[in-house]
């Protein structure tokens, strides 16, 4: 219901939401075995796919997506993420 009936999401869950994730991503690997899985997501849907790659890494699985695109994600960052750019241009 996310996205085409709000009432669709009075009952639903954040774990409701990444288990439809790690379904969906398990029956896709089984369709495309061998295949690398790049995910666009947007809002929420962003947020899903970072949060099942992160619990791969915090459970020391290997990744599901060989890319990410991330629109408008749903997350938030710590002040301190601003220094990223900073960061970067010093790296080089």
């Amino acid at each position: 219901g996310h996205g085409t009936i709000p009432s669709g999401l009075t009952d639903i869950t954040w774990p409701d939401l990444a288990g439809a994730v790690s379904l969906a991503v398990a029956r896709l690997s089984a369709q495309l075995p061998g295949k690398p899985i790049y995910v666009v997501g947007f809002s929420t849907g962003a947020a899903l796919a970072l949060n099942h790659e992160l619990e791969n890494i915090s459970l020391d699985k290997p990744t599901s997506f060989a890319g990410m695109v991330m629109l408008s994600p749903a997350i938030g960052l710590a002040p301190i993420a601003a220094g990223a750019y900073w960061q970067a241009k010093l790296g080089k």
